[in-house]
């Protein structure tokens, strides 16, 4: 623990932290209340080899309440701020925008959600968020249900952006569709983001401590474009760091079981989302060692798989949302994997959308089904 001064005892910090987690707990439901959508999947944590600097083992990040009192404080200061130098720099404020969805895609999107068992009605950030809500649990299938979900959704979504203010035609096109808030802005990273830099520079000079910039409207956001462009690049690296380390650890320690649900049907292969890892891996029939050629069936896309084994000749539905058994093997090259299922019966291959209606239908406890998920 670091050395505490001004003689404040340990204890009045505990009780400082509780009152800030408090509120932090009123902040995130008053947000969640105004229609604050969240879309996220699982983030992958590896263990690292102390030598090799290889991995050897891999886990979910899980945010714990010091995280989420960080994160509410962290957007009100975000928010707070852009408020505060958009009033004093109409012009020459650096903002972050979230565009709402293309009306087709998000519709495409609900209407895939609604065909898959789960309704979704409305098309704003409040209302997917309220259709979102029943499904936030610690319970296994609710939460694979939101994982899901939140992945067709999130596919409709724009990506949120840099912009200066006075690049805009008006003020409407400030709002954060996600947050669903009116002014965003990123001011509490400077250590890692230029954006907050300038944010705090503005800041700065709209409370006289400096300043106020010479920049132009042009110059500003030609800055808000290269850091746009630099955040997606970033994001794809991390995206594609986190499957060749995965790749390298199934090259290690595999083969490995994991469960699954499908959530793309192509004639020839399907891609499953592994629940614990929030991982896509495509399918591909070739690989798989059946007794005779599958059928593909369209509107909705569907495969029907035939086994021979020692437990007997049968079929597998393959479609949306039916949960598989998957087993993750590697490749020849250094850094690949690939995965194929393992055979189940018509019966033994339920659909989300089925193990749902089937609880509540009954009034049982969701949790019965969490043995299911258990790799």
């Amino acid at each position: 623990m670091p050395e505490i001064t001004d003689d404040v005892t340990v204890h009045q910090i505990k009780e400082k932290v509780l009152q800030l987690h408090a509120l932090a707990k009123a902040l995130r439901l008053k947000r969640s209340q105004s229609g604050s959508l969240q879309l996220d999947q699982p983030k992958l944590k590896f263990a690292l080899d102390d030598e090799t600097k290889m991995p050897i083992g891999v886990s979910i990040y899980e945010a714990k309440d010091s995280n989420r009192l960080v994160e509410e404080f962290m957007l009100l200061a975000n928010m707070a701020v852009a408020r505060k130098i958009e009033r004093h720099y109409r012009k020459t404020a650096l903002l972050r925008m979230h565009p709402p969805p293309k009306a087709k895609v998000l519709r495409e999107a609900i209407n895939l959600c609604n065909n898959i068992g789960f309704p979704i009605n409305g098309t704003s950030s409040q209302q997917l968020s309220s259709a979102l809500a029943p499904f936030r649990s610690n319970v296994q299938l609710l939460r694979s249900i939101n994982q899901v979900l939140s992945l067709i959704l999130m596919k409709a979504m724009e990506l949120a952006r840099y912009f200066c203010t006075g690049s805009v035609e008006s003020q409407s096109s400030y709002h954060h569709y996600a947050l669903n808030v009116p002014f965003y802005t990123h001011f509490t990273s400077p250590i890692r983001r230029y954006p907050d830099i300038i944010v705090h520079r503005l800041l700065a000079a709209s409370l006289d401590y400096c300043e106020p910039s010479k920049r132009s409207v042009e110059e500003i956001q030609k800055i808000a474009e290269h850091c746009n462009d630099k955040k997606l690049i970033a994001k794809k690296v991390s995206e594609a760091s986190a499957e060749t380390f995965f790749g390298v650890l199934i090259q290690r320690v595999g083969p490995m079981d994991a469960k699954g649900v499908v959530v793309n049907v192509l004639d020839a292969s399907f891609d499953v989302l592994l629940f614990k890892y929030g991982i896509i891996k495509r399918v591909y029939l070739n690989a798989l060692e059946m007794s005779k050629e599958p059928v593909f069936q369209e509107d909705p896309n569907r495969l029907i798989l035939y086994w021979d084994t020692e437990n007997g000749k049968f079929e597998q539905l393959i479609q949306m949302c039916t949960v598989v058994d998957v087993v993750l093997s590697g490749l020849p090259e250094p850094t690949k994997f690939q995965a194929v299922i393992k055979p189940k019966s018509m019966k033994e291959s339920p659909t989300l959308a089925g193990m749902w209606r089937e609880q509540a239908n009954s009034g049982g406890d969701f949790g019965d089904f969490d043995a299911l998920f258990l790799d």
